[in-house]
């Protein structure tokens, strides 16, 4: 059980008794009649009611309170992965980019060699892969 849920049900409990006990001493006071006996018993009820919704809307303020910051924390973490992605990607985008521009060149030197046939252009290729596997 958590801390606020404990002090929770202990500040209830010593509501509840203190207002027992404040009613049975109100009850047994022989100043007043009935009718005033009836009234402050019923104002007594109200303000517990009160001080006890008060409790309740504290507690669930601290509890928001805790919920935000996890959620807070989370979203903290959450951007810092987009952000490592987001470097990845370009590494990746950059990487890709250069192995292309290679590609170009490698083809632009093939064809300036009379290397046009596809086939031909396909072996040497694989030569190549072959070659740069090796290192």
């Amino acid at each position: 059980m958590k801390k606020i849920d404990i002090i929770a049900r202990v500040a209830l409990i010593v509501i509840a008794a203190a207002s027992l006990v404040a009613i049975v001493l109100q009850i047994l006071n022989e100043r007043t009649n009935g009718i005033e006996t009836t009234y402050e018993i019923i104002t007594f009820t109200v303000s517990i009611m009160a001080l006890t919704l008060a409790v309740f809307a504290s507690l669930d303020g601290l509890r928001h309170s805790r919920e935000l910051k996890v959620m807070a924390h989370e979203m903290r973490e959450t951007l810092r992965e987009i952000r490592a992605l987001d470097k990845e990607s370009e590494n990746l985008e950059r990487e890709v980019s250069h192995e292309l521009r290679i590609d170009e060149e490698i083809l632009h030197l093939l064809r300036e060699h009379g290397v046009g046939d596809d086939s031909k252009r396909h072996d040497i290729a694989k030569q190549i892969r072959k070659v740069a596997q090796e290192k």
